[in-house]
């Protein structure tokens, strides 16, 4: 008799972890599909701010916009191993298009300076040239998008160039490949668009 107990016990304590289980399931389904990306939601709206800018304040508000996405970026990167077991990664194609627009924001509100320290924290996130383990095409996209951050920086180089000295840039040197184009050239990415989608005339 008490062994037909302890099978009963063991079947419900089963019956019950699986029920559990499938709660759960279910649970953190309806948290994912609910779920939106704080670095894109700001990303995407810095992008709406920086698309007509009509004072010095709205230039700023993007700003702050562009810095809240990379700032997102980096709380995630740091996430506790069950949320990063959750949630999908943050996008480094996203944070270094954030560093790029403000290196565009800046030129626009003549700190050519910041314009090239954002440029280079852009290329310190995808270079241009680390894709190991990416598909080929998206490894192609985030190398045509550094290329034209480099284009960029070395426009503002070669327009200042007081501003390359310590840079490794100099006369003769790094200049723009034919082909390659000012970001201000392409299209903006629209909002709600995913990182990894697209062309390098997205950026």
């Amino acid at each position: 008799m008490g062994w037909k107990v302890s099978n009963k016990v063991k079947r419900f304590s089963l019956l019950f972890l699986l029920a559990a289980f499938g709660v759960g399931l279910v649970y953190t389904g309806e948290i994912l599909s609910r779920w939106q990306s704080a670095q894109v939601a700001w990303y995407n709206f810095a992008l709406e701010k920086a698309a007509n800018p009509q004072s010095a304040e709205d230039l700023e508000e993007a700003l702050k916009a562009f810095d809240q996405s990379v700032k997102a970026y980096e709380m995630q990167s740091q996430a506790h191993w069950f949320e990063k077991l959750i949630y999908p990664e943050p996008s480094k194609e996203y944070a270094a298009l954030a560093h790029f627009q403000k290196g565009k924001l800046y030129i626009m509100a003549q700190q050519p300076q910041k314009a090239v320290e954002s440029f280079k924290e852009s290329l310190k996130i995808n270079p241009g040239n680390i894709y190991e383990g990416e598909p080929s095409a998206y490894a192609y996209q985030l190398s045509e998008q550094a290329k034209i951050v480099k284009y960029n920086l070395e426009l503002l180089f070669k327009k200042s160039p007081s501003m390359a000295n310590g840079e490794g840039k100099g006369k003769g040197k790094g200049k723009p490949k034919p082909g390659d184009q000012p970001a201000d050239q392409g299209n903006q990415p629209q909002p709600g668009q995913e990182a990894g989608h697209g062309t390098r005339d997205d950026i």
